[in-house]
């Protein structure tokens, strides 16, 4: 199985959704700011806010916290 590191996954979502850092951040109730932490790996998402990507994304919960 190919596990790919949450940074690199939560920006192939964003670009395939075609969604900006900002539209990410609006959507879970944070900046475009804390996106690009995220995915550059130097901050991590709050379990909150994995929760809300895996529904912007249609993921199935607990998808980008396994």
């Amino acid at each position: 199985m190919d596990v790919r590191p949450l940074p690199d996954v939560l920006q192939a979502l964003r670009s395939a959704g075609g969604m900006s850092r900002v539209d990410v951040g609006r959507a879970v109730g944070r900046s475009g700011q804390a996106v690009r932490g995220w995915e550059t790996g130097r901050t991590r998402p709050t379990p909150g806010s994995l929760r809300r990507l895996e529904a912007i994304f249609g993921l199935a919960p607990g998808r980008l916290s396994a």
